[in-house]
Formats: structure tokens, C-alpha cells, sequence
């Protein structure tokens, strides 16, 4: 039992070493679940193995997600054990494939516990839309395989490598030398493959992009978060006339610093209904806005509420030059419970004020932006948690979007490590579909993204600053993860499901 729990110990540390998405501890992850696999392949009964699986579930989603439960105790105010026990009793719900895998390898061998790892993954609707491939950020060539198969493309090939030395090891000590080489040889072209296949895509995406147009984006980052604590503190109406008034001085420097075809506000920047104004304060607060556009003669995106049909939305809204409306984009990938509440829950809302009420938004939007040259562009608006759905921004790249613009707000885990994950989770948007990205927050990690997946420019949180990203929009032709979505999921799940009928029906015949 104590060597099976060092294994369990040893594979934690070696992933949240990986989860820290830096170099070189981004190289762990061709290894860290070594421990794991050894003591999985030692267990002598089924349910040990499958115990192991349930404990290591619970250590994996503690170490990767540390900063989960005290963001949680910030935004709801639920005591901070809570959230950590929480946590620990959703693991098995929050990582599902891992017990997937453990299963399916006993009675169907390691290759289709493989590809049920990534089946059920792709399944099983996860609240963070983790998998191991997004751990791979650092590694800028090896990261481009993600425009094949998106990121568990990469989280096949980290669990492939796994394997491999996984048999590396147990070949090793048992002196058997033609496997174990041939384990090296496996476990070396998993590394070195991708990465030249990623080198080459790089250099062929650096050189179509040298004579690309480019679209200048001002990206504005006021440092203001909790707007509900400034209301409560200074009133509604003030705590709007503060929050403009901050994103308008930061405007009014970018657009003279340059000329830009874009100025770009974060989610919920304007916090109230536009468009549909519940008072004279409210309208005049809606004019302000289209003023500020038309004085600054610069297209506007901005977050905001939408309201229709007795709904409200978390929205992107767009106005022309003149303050003219030219779009709405609605999110459709709402945080559950914090922004979106199922119907059967709604009985709780007396004891968990904190439970969303936004209805989510009907899917991917390509809006046309006038450029200051002449002609358009066709941008797809993200708002925070759309940004983690590969599915929707392929959609809006199917539409023909050529930049992606996104809005988040991550104030409620600023200061953790959560603000590093969500911004390469959005970089590789941007590689799955070959389109740059602007992206601005109120205080995390406003940026502009190259279509490989580069950090060109990133303020500095906790600051008020501004960017200018300058999007080069390449044209480059629809990836096979634009064109076919999420395909190596329901691939693999069918692949494991095969495997293990036919592992069935041979026990069931023998002879045959």
C-alpha cells in the first residue's frame, strides 16, 4: 500500500508541476502519470486498481486546481472549507475520463483506455473544459498540431508518450532491452514529430502572414473589477458614470496615439441594459456611449447587458463611427450557476443569491467592421467563458470570421493561476482556427494573439493600461479543427466501445 501511495504522491507532483503551464515543467507532462500507470499495471485486483484511480482523481484535481475554491469563496462568500471539500467530492464528477481510462485499460488494454480517456473527456461535459494538452502551451512548435485535432489532439499524444515510457520502465527492469528500445524509439517520436511538424507550420504561417492586411485594435484595461461592490458603495447610476468615464479616458489616449479601426471594452464594461434604458439617466447614458464613439470617429465594442422577450443576455455590442448599432453578439457559453441557472435549481435561489440569471445567447456571430482604409473586416465577438468552447469558435470561423475579439471579465480569480490557464486556453482558439485574437479585461490578462498561439502584447494586471494589438488577417484556408469541430472525441469513444466489444466477444468465443 505505501509503494502504491508514493506512485499516487509521485504523479501529483509531477502534474502540478506540468499545470503551471511554464517552461521547462511543460516537458513533465510526457511523463507525469508514469507513477500512476506502474501502479496500475501492479494492482493486483480490479477494484485496487480502481481505488487508486479514485484517489489519485482527488489529489490530480486538488494539485491542477488549488486556486479553484478560494475564487469560489470570493465570489459566493461560502465559507472557504466548503469550497474545499467541494472540490474534493466533485473530483470523480470534474475528471471522469480518469476512471474512464483506468476501467477500460484493465479490460481492454492500454490503447483503448487511451482513446477512451479522450472519448469520455469530449463526453462528459467538464466544468472547466480542462485535458492535458493545454499544459503543452509552452511548447510553441509542438502546439500547432492542435490545427488537426485541437487540444486533445495533443492530450492523445501526451497519453500515448505516457505509455511509452511507462513501458520504457517496466521493460528497463526487467532487463529486456529489444522492448525497451523500441519503447525509446516510440516515445521519441512522439516528442520530436510534432514539434517538426510544428516547426514547419510556423515558418509557412510567418511568411503568408508578412503580406497580410492588418487591423489596429485598441485594447483598454481600466483595473476596475467588482462593480457590484462600487454600486453598493457609491450607488448605480455613479458607479456607471465612474466605470465610463474610466474606459473613456483610455480611449481618448489610444485613439490619439494612432489611428485604429477598433476600440475594444471588456465584458460588462458598460454594466446595464444598452439599448433598453429603464429611466432618463439610463438613456442618457446610452447616448453618452454612441457620442464617444462618433467624437473618437472609431468603431466600438463593448460588453454589456442585452434584453429582449423578458430575457437578459451577457452581450458584445458594436456601434459604427457615427454610434450607429451594427451588431449584437450575446455569450452562449454561461459559467453554470454564477451566470446561468437551470430551471430544477431555481428553488435554491433564496439561499444562494449569488445563482445566475443571464440566458445564453444562440450560438457563434461574425459582425462586419468598417475600416478606416475602406472595406471590412469580419470579426467573431467571445465573451470569458466562450473562449473555452472549440466548438463555437470553429463555428464563427466556418462563418468566415477572420479575427477573433475577445471580452472576459476575470475579476473573481484575479491573482491566481486561473488567469494563466484562461488565456492560453484562448491562445489555442486561436491556433485550432489559424485567426489572430485581441483580448481585454478589466484587470487580468488583456492581450493580442498571433494564429500560432504567441503572446505579442500583454498589459500588466492589476494596472489601468491600454494596447494596440495589430491583427495581421492571414488568409489562411479552414484547419481540419475549424472544419470538422471536435472530431477526435466521438472518434475515440467509438474506437474504445469497439475495442471492448471485441475484447467481448472473443472471451464469449475463443475458437473463433
Amino acid at each position: 500500500m505505501k509503494r502504491r501511495l508514493g506512485a499516487l504522491a509521485a504523479s501529483t507532483a509531477l502534474c502540478a508541476l506540468y499545470a503551471t503551464v511554464r517552461a521547462p515543467w511543460h516537458w513533465l507532462g510526457w511523463v507525469a502519470l508514469v507513477p500512476w500507470l506502474l501502479s496500475l499495471d501492479a494492482a493486483a485486483r480490479p477494484r485496487d486498481a480502481l481505488l487508486d484511480t479514485w484517489l489519485f482523481t482527488a489529489s490530480f484535481t486538488v494539485a491542477v486546481f488549488a486556486w479553484f475554491p478560494g475564487a469560489i469563496h470570493g465570489y459566493t462568500g461560502a465559507p472557504a472549507w466548503l469550497c474545499w471539500l467541494m472540490l474534493l467530492l466533485l473530483a470523480p464528477l470534474l475528471e471522469p475520463q480518469f476512471l474512464a481510462f483506468a476501467a477500460v485499460r484493465r479490460w481492454g488494454g492500454r490503447a483503448a483506455g487511451v482513446l477512451a480517456y479522450v472519448g469520455v473527456e469530449w463526453a462528459a461535459p467538464k466544468l472547466l473544459a480542462d485535458t492535458l494538452g493545454y499544459g503543452l502551451y509552452p511548447a510553441a512548435d509542438v502546439r500547432q498540431v492542435a490545427e488537426l485535432a485541437g487540444v486533445p489532439g495533443l492530450t492523445l499524444l501526451l497519453l500515448c508518450g505516457n505509455e511509452a515510457a511507462a513501458a520504457l520502465a517496466r521493460a528497463t527492469r526487467a532487463r529486456d532491452a529489444r522492448r525497451a528500445s523500441t519503447a525509446a524509439v516510440a516515445l521519441g517520436v512522439l516528442v520530436t514529430l510534432p514539434a517538426v511538424y510544428g516547426h514547419f507550420r510556423r515558418t509557412q504561417l510567418d511568411r503568408e502572414r508578412a503580406s497580410a492586411p492588418v487591423v489596429a485594435m485598441g485594447l483598454v484595461q481600466t483595473g476596475l473589477t467588482h462593480y457590484d461592490a462600487l454600486a453598493a458603495q457609491v450607488g448605480t447610476y455613479e458607479a456607471v458614470v465612474r466605470i465610463v468615464g474610466a474606459h473613456r479616458a483610455i480611449s481618448s489616449k489610444l485613439a490619439a496615439s494612432q489611428p485604429l479601426d477598433l476600440l475594444v471594452w471588456p465584458e460588462t464594461a458598460y454594466p446595464t441594459t444598452y439599448g433598453a434604458p429603464q429611466s432618463e439617466e439610463g438613456a442618457e447614458m446610452d447616448a453618452e456611449i454612441r457620442r464617444l464613439a462618433a467624437q473618437l470617429s472609431t468603431p466600438l465594442l463593448f460588453g454589456t447587458y442585452d434584453a429582449e422577450g423578458g430575457h437578459e443576455h451577457n452581450a458584445a455590442v458594436l456601434l459604427s463611427p457615427s454610434g450607429e448599432r451594427l451588431g449584437t453578439y450575446r455569450k452562449a457559453r454561461l459559467f453554470p450557476f454564477t451566470e446561468y441557472t437551470p430551471r430544477w435549481l431555481e428553488w435554491a435561489r433564496g439561499a444562494l443569491p449569488w445563482m445566475g440569471t443571464w440566458t445564453p445567447g444562440g450560438g457563434a456571430v461574425v459582425l462586419r467592421l468598417p475600416l478606416r482604409n475602406g472595406g471590412s473586416a469580419a470579426i467573431a465577438p467571445l465573451i470569458c467563458y466562450d473562449a473555452t468552447d472549440a466548438a463555437l469558435v470553429a463555428a464563427a470561423r466556418r462563418l468566415g470570421a477572420q479575427a477573433l475579439v475577445t471580452i472576459s471579465n476575470d475579476g473573481w480569480f484575479a491573482g491566481t493561476r486561473g488567469v494563466e490557464l484562461d488565456l492560453a486556453g484562448a491562445a489555442f482558439r486561436s491556433i485550432e482556427t489559424r485567426l489572430p485574437q485581441a483580448r481585454a479585461t478589466p484587470d487580468g490578462l488583456t492581450a493580442s494573439i498571433s494564429d500560432t498561439g504567441e503572446v505579442l502584447l500583454r498589459a500588466e494586471p492589476s494596472r489601468p493600461s491600454g494596447l494596440i494589438a495589430e491583427l495581421s488577417l492571414s488568409p489562411a484556408p479552414l484547419t481540419p479543427a475549424a472544419r470538422w469541430g471536435q472530431w477526435l472525441g466521438p472518434v475515440s469513444l467509438a474506437a474504445a466501445a469497439a475495442v471492448l466489444a471485441a475484447r467481448a466477444l472473443r472471451r464469449q468465443h475463443p475458437r473463433g
